[in-house]
């Protein structure tokens, strides 16, 4: 009983006087039905009442008061929150011993609880700390919960919710800060290639909601860049022409060596006499020889023409919106040549 009249002495002077001949406030009446009831030591009817006093109206007597009855039911929690309130908004008239004893009980709630501050960066995000819903930012008022790790939600309309776990530690009090992105924002990506000849669709930034990005010009180009398959191309046909053209040149001497040496078996080295057969021989060797000194031919010049045409690819910076493309269409027969398109 010592106690409460020692906090008793500071819930008469909260008290905020009213004239005589003046309607009684709802919340001042609620709050001093509350002190009887915690003269006689009912702190859980009075805590009842002095909290339905603290939803009609929102000032320093009752949140000091409804303060002191928590300490005394145990709930350090919201008794630091109401006490905190309560010393940051009392008014300068107000006695320094007064402010004290606010200011002494306080801190023997935040002794056993952990306290924050939260911060968030668009006003009006809803707040909550598990199931219990906190009111919207922007606000200064402490949020205490017992020792232990603890959920805090936030949200906002247009933004991406957030959770944040807040490990609280007795009689310590921190800032928690709070940033929120809006859906569909956030750090962007550069846009996925498309196929050949096609342009890249638009690519979605990391994170929740992230930034669309722009499209990547052409199919499979790493990092925006040129697509390399084309180079890939060049460069096989390049390959392909080459073993063409050795194969050919390699083919074309062994027949002309083997019709070498047919004639050189002839009597005389000519063909004379009534057997044609080495004769024709010789001729289809010939024929041959020509034949795949044509595609030796034709293959070194694919070879060449592919090559220079990856080194043009190659030398063209990325953005150049000019088309390069090489087309060779060898010709085999009587003409032993080739036809050569190209647009650069």
């Amino acid at each position: 009983m010592k106690q409460w009249l020692q906090h008793g002495v500071l819930l008469g002077v909260l008290v905020l006087a009213s004239p005589a001949h003046a309607q009684p406030d709802p919340a001042d009446q609620l709050l001093a039905e509350g002190m009887e009831l915690g003269k006689k030591s009912q702190w859980q009817e009075a805590r009842a009442k002095i909290a339905e006093a603290w939803k009609l109206k929102k000032s320093y007597d009752i949140a000091g008061n409804l303060g002191l009855v928590e300490v005394q039911v145990g709930d350090y929690a919201a008794a630091a929150e109401h006490l905190d309130y309560a010393r940051r908004t009392i008014p300068a008239h107000v006695k320094p011993e007064k402010r004290k004893r606010i200011e002494d009980q306080l801190a023997e709630a935040k002794a056993k609880v952990g306290c924050a501050r939260v911060t968030v960066n668009v006003d009006g995000s809803r707040l909550k700390l598990g199931d219990r819903t906190l009111g919207p930012t922007p606000t200064d008022d402490l949020l205490c919960a017992a020792p232990g790790t603890h959920t805090l939600t936030i949200e906002r309309d247009g933004y991406a919710s957030q959770q944040k776990f807040w490990s609280a530690q007795a009689n310590k009090e921190e800032r928690l800060e709070i940033v929120l992105q809006q859906q569909g924002s956030g750090g962007g990506g550069a846009g996925a290639a498309g196929g050949e000849g096609g342009s890249g669709g638009e690519g979605l930034g990391g994170g929740a909601g992230g930034t669309v990005g722009s499209g990547g010009e052409g199919g499979g180009a790493p990092d925006g860049g040129k697509p390399v398959w084309p180079a890939a191309v060049l460069g096989g046909v390049a390959a392909a022409g080459l073993a063409i053209g050795i194969s050919g040149i390699v083919l074309s001497v062994q027949n002309a060596g083997n019709a070498d040496d047919a004639q050189a078996d002839l009597p005389d080295g000519a063909c004379t006499g009534p057997d044609q057969g080495p004769c024709a021989a010789i001729t289809d060797s010939l024929d041959e020889a020509s034949s795949f000194r044509a595609m030796g031919i034709a293959g070194f010049t694919i070879a060449g023409l592919a090559g220079i045409g990856a080194i043009i690819y190659a030398a063209v910076p990325a953005d150049d919106k000019s088309s390069t493309a090489v087309r060779v269409t060898p010709v085999l027969g009587s003409t032993n040549g080739f036809v050569l398109e190209g647009t650069f």
